[in-house]
């Protein structure tokens, strides 16, 4: 097998702190084996919408399977067990080895966390040692496998203990802190008060609980008992920490890089490998404080006011972008102003980073997002901001394999890229890869926010855009004659003085015309209005197809045209008043018509020298027009 040296890895953001322990226990390998790793990261969960769900989980669609030597896929994370199988099953059908990580799916080679091991050990000890009675469950997704074996482990526990969780005692909070934090409310107001124990199955959740308690004026743990599941940095650093269990996700990753290139290499290995989970025992179930969490509890209050800077930055900094997006007028002021911005703001994005791009989601603003895009990231993306050691760089995109224009794998140098969605609901129109030194990927900091941020500000420069456009068209609409399609009266003072008085200061001529159709009273009144209309609108294809470019038409009257041109003498205007006539001539000479359509036309040439008004110009060639309608009403009252 031809080795690319790359592997796809498919994670779910809202895991970070297990996703990074993972990519921690593969780095070993990474060395030894010489690859990157192309990380791609959505923020789906099971309390969210569908169409925004969509839009994080598209990310997985971007990259090309047959384009890496394997991929690892977080199944039991991704909060989407039918994306899960559909990367792997893809995988499989292009013969590229893949590992599923928590989620067993038939025929797909597995690592797995034993949760049996540490949550048995976990509710063992809260009987024996702390001799609980009582305990309340809050899970995750009622369906999810590990919140299942973690409930049933509890359940089991209890049971060879003599006692009984019951159903009442159980709650599904969807992995949501917010509802974990209401089932607590709930048990506080109630009769017979708080249970012994908040079992809950993940930190996050009981981090929730605990913290609710407190703000009731429970004390913790003596008061009431809250444990864990996951074994995160927050519940270290919480007082009182959080007992928990570890999953080790380090050896996690290990050993699911490890049965990945045993896969590429066809070396004989086992299809399923268990990881066993461990029990952590800390403070929050009333045992003695540990030295090593005091430790990391002190090193984190260290740290708080550095963390406190780092995020008001952080903040200040997506502020400024958002005014720098929203700002911009266009595609190229797109451009050119996230450039300016990450040039001298890429603090927490890292010296290396790229945004890619797709164009038409800011070009066609009239065109709605579902005629635009296929919900997946098989349309064309090219950068539209890329910065390399710091400093912005052009890149082209050769192909959609092309995922990190520029970027060239260097042998015995191992990179992680992590790769994000933009998306409006379910509609991707680009993404963004962050570098192995972005300070964005490392946890401490709300990726999702940030990216949120950019789309919300995106999505506003679209509507401006839009309205901008909208804006202009009625602009249009409004200085146009809607019969004629020629400016009207009330664009008279917006075009037609300004470019009077630009002549003037310049020191050029203009001509300046007025034409008004003969007889229009007696076609009106012989043949009717419509017929009148089509009189008015041949002596405006007349004009407009004698004018030079930039020459001003303007439908002064009902049957009354102003023409203002720059750059014009006396003999350049008599040749378009003969084209105008001659236009005429030859549309009555088709017959079409029981009656021929002429007009009268006279023109002054501007003086700038003389400081004349252009209404007085206006009056001037009025009355040449009027002369000479005279003169042909005479002419044929004398015929007749």
């Amino acid at each position: 097998m031809t080795h690319k040296k790359k592997i796809a890895i498919f994670g779910n953001g809202w895991n970070m702190s297990a996703l990074r322990d993972a990519l921690s226990g593969m780095s070993p390998v990474a060395g030894r084996e010489d690859f990157d790793s192309y990380i791609f990261v959505g923020h789906a969960s099971y309390n969210g919408y569908d169409t925004l769900n969509r839009g994080e989980l598209n990310i997985y669609e971007l990259p090309d399977i047959e384009d890496f030597d394997g991929a690892i896929v977080f199944s039991n994370l991704l909060n989407s067990d039918k994306t899960a199988e559909k990367i792997c099953y893809h995988a499989k059908a292009h013969d590229v080895p893949i590992v599923s990580i928590g989620l067993q799916i038939p025929d797909i080679p597995y690592v797995g966390v034993n949760n049996e091991t540490g949550m048995a050990d976990l509710v063992t000890h809260l009987i024996e040692v702390h001799d609980i009675k009582h305990a309340v469950y809050i899970g995750g997704s009622r369906n999810h496998i590990e919140n299942q074996i973690r409930l049933r482990t509890t359940r089991d526990v209890m049971n060879a203990h003599g006692l009984e969780l019951k159903d009442e005692d159980i709650y599904y909070a969807d992995w949501n802190n917010i509802i974990a934090a209401e089932v607590a409310m709930k048990y506080s107001e109630s009769d017979e008060g708080v249970p012994d124990a908040f079992i809950c199955a993940n930190d996050i959740m009981a981090l929730a609980v605990a913290a609710k308690l407190v703000d009731l004026g429970y004390d913790l743990p003596n008061d009431v008992i809250v444990t864990g599941f996951d074994n995160i940095e927050a519940g270290k650093s919480y007082y009182p920490t959080i007992t928990t269990v570890s999953p080790n996700y380090d050896k996690v990753g290990e050993k699911a890089v490890t049965l990945l290139f045993d896969l590429i290499n066809d070396v004989p290995t086992e299809k399923e490998v268990y990881v066993n989970s461990d029990f952590i025992c800390c403070e929050s179930c009333g045992c003695t404080n540990n030295v090593k969490y005091e430790n990391i509890r002190r090193t984190y209050c260290q740290r708080s006011y550095t963390h406190s800077s780092e995020l008001h930055r952080l903040d200040s900094e997506e502020r400024r972008l958002f005014l720098h997006i929203t700002t911009s007028t266009n595609i190229e002021s797109f451009k050119a102003s996230l450039t300016e911005y990450y040039t001298h703001n890429h603090h927490f994005t890292g010296d290396n980073f790229l945004m890619m791009f797709h164009w038409d989601y800011l070009k066609k603003i009239n065109t709605d997002e579902s005629e635009m895009f296929d919900e997946t990231y098989k349309q064309k993306l090219d950068p539209i901001v890329a910065l390399i050691d710091g400093k912005a760089v052009d890149l082209k995109r050769k192909n959609s394999h092309d995922l990190i224009p520029g970027y060239r794998k260097q042998s015995r140098e191992q990179h992680r890229f992590f790769f994000y969605p933009l998306h409006k609901e379910q509609y991707n129109y680009g993404y963004m890869v962050f570098f192995d030194d972005s300070r964005l990927t490392t946890g401490r900091f709300s990726i999702f926010d940030y990216l949120e941020k950019i789309e919300q500000a995106i999505h506003f420069l679209r509507v401006s855009i839009r309205m901008s456009y909208l804006n202009n068209e009625l602009s249009v609409l409004y200085d146009k004659d809607p019969m004629t399609g020629l400016f009207n009266r009330f664009c008279y003072e917006k075009k037609a003085i300004p470019l009077f008085d630009d002549c003037n200061q310049k020191g050029i001529s203009m001509a300046i015309m007025f034409v008004d159709i003969n007889y229009m009273k007696l076609i009106n009144d012989k043949y009717g209005h419509l017929h009148g209309d089509k009189a008015i609108l041949a002596v405006t294809k007349a004009i407009t197809g004698s004018i030079p470019d930039g020459w001003l038409a303007i439908r002064y009257g009902g049957d009354e045209f102003l023409i203002v041109g720059s750059d014009c003498d006396t003999d350049k205007a008599t040749s378009i008043k003969q084209s105008i006539m001659d236009y005429l001539d030859e549309s009555n000479n088709n017959g079409s018509r029981p009656y021929n359509i002429t007009a009268s036309c006279g023109f002054v040439i501007t003086d700038p020298a003389k400081q004349k008004t252009l209404q007085e110009y206006i009056r001037a060639a009025d009355r040449i027009m009027y002369g000479l309608k005279r003169e042909i009403h005479r002419h044929d009252n004398d015929k007749n």
